[in-house]
């Protein structure tokens, strides 16, 4: 059951119309008719006001969904919270869930790369505009460094992992994505972008100790780019090259998810790519 759902179900039970519901928590009327039928979900404190009006824990209000590990419903919840351009109620939902013990991983992998998912699909069918896209990708990022400000991040593993982009490649939230789970995990990470030049490039890697690299390519035009940066890289110096992204989504893998060539490799998920660098 959703937070929306919950919430009816609730005032329902106390008897009270939306009206004085919204009177009580000092919300419009419209508010409550918006959380009811999903279009948008309270932020963290009007949940706490709605909690502490039916006297109820917070996660009986929130219906205990990261629990049930429903991730589906969850992340639509998220998503159409984004998608209204309700950052207060995206962050307030996920602090909730960090606060409960959810792993920051599930909730990257289960519900933010779902809604970047979501919003590369809506593209692609003509749902939103580009300008859309590009807003909801900056508010998702917005969201992803909020939460960042409130984890203590400590580096843990002996090893320094560095993310680029190649040449014509658009796309940088998913190699983001990717370096804020490493460095979640405990590694120090480097994000660089696109377009480096390549003297730049090969000394800022031997300044750094740089011992791992990532490249990842979303577009299928940037998938040649991708394997030449990678060649160029190892004509200079020798490192942990790593591949990765939907353009090489037609490759053949191994069964453990890796296709190796000339001194680097190619991961199909990021899964397999943790997998590896243990």
């Amino acid at each position: 059951m959703e937070v929306g759902n919950q919430i009816r179900e609730l005032r329902k039970q106390h008897k009270i119309s939306q009206k004085n519901l919204a009177n009580q928590i000092g919300v419009a009327q419209s508010a409550i008719a918006n959380y009811e039928t999903g279009l948008r979900t309270p932020n963290h404190e009007i949940l706490i006001k709605l909690a502490n009006y039916f006297d109820v824990s917070l996660d009986k209000l929130m219906c205990r969904m990261h629990e049930n590990t429903n991730w589906h419903d969850v992340a639509e919840v998220f998503f159409k919270s984004l998608m209204h351009h309700d950052l207060d109620s995206c962050l307030g939902m996920l602090r909730h869930m960090m606060e409960k013990g959810i792993n920051i991983q599930d909730i990257y992998l289960k519900i933010i790369k779902y809604a970047l998912v979501k919003i590369g699909w809506l593209w692609e069918t003509g749902v939103i505009s580009v300008a859309d896209e590009h807003l909801m990708v900056y508010e998702l990022e917005k969201v992803m460094g909020y939460m960042q400000s409130d984890i203590k991040i400590s580096i843990t593993k002996d090893k320094k992992i560095m993310g680029l982009l190649p040449h014509g490649e658009l796309h940088e939230m998913p190699m983001k994505l990717a370096l804020d789970l490493l460095k979640y995990d405990g590694y120090d990470t480097y994000y660089l972008g696109r377009n480096i030049p390549e003297t730049d490039l090969i000394k800022f890697i031997k300044d750094n100790e740089i011992e791992t690299v990532l490249i990842s390519a979303t577009m299928e035009s940037s998938e040649v780019h991708a394997r030449s940066l990678a060649n160029r890289i190892n004509d200079h110096i020798r490192c942990e090259i790593y591949l990765g992204g939907q353009a090489f989504r037609k490759l053949q893998f191994d069964k453990e998810g890796i296709s190796i060539e000339d001194g680097f490799k190619i991961v199909s998920t990021y899964q397999v790519l943790m997998e590896a660098l243990r």
